[in-house]
């Protein structure tokens, strides 16, 4: 588990604490552990046929090999990006229904 991700978590934060509690062992150990991931701020820009997005990127770092990344952008919850996003497929889905284009 990648703990970057849950930092603002309450269960993650309590889970620690439980841990640190009970272990001397991990108590040390996340004292050590390293932050190997900065926290990554939404990108919004604006598409020509759908408006403005908000999209919330994602990095995956792949363990066999360091020098590959995966980025994943998700629609940030608190925007209409998600709708506008299947909109614009649905729209494409037809358009290629239409046209039998694939």
């Amino acid at each position: 588990m990648q703990s970057g991700q849950h930092l603002d978590d309450a269960w993650f934060t309590s889970m620690i604490e439980q841990l640190q509690e009970v272990s001397p062992e991990f108590h040390a150990w996340w004292l050590l552990h390293e932050v190997r991931q900065q926290r990554e701020l939404p990108i919004a820009f604006s598409h020509p046929q759908i408006g403005s997005l908000h999209l919330q990127p994602i990095t995956v770092q792949f363990s066999y090999d360091q020098g590959l990344y995966m980025r994943v952008l998700l629609p940030v919850a608190e925007t209409d990006t998600a709708a506008k996003l299947l909109k614009l497929m649905c729209e494409q889905s037809e358009y290629e229904d239409s046209s039998g284009a694939k």
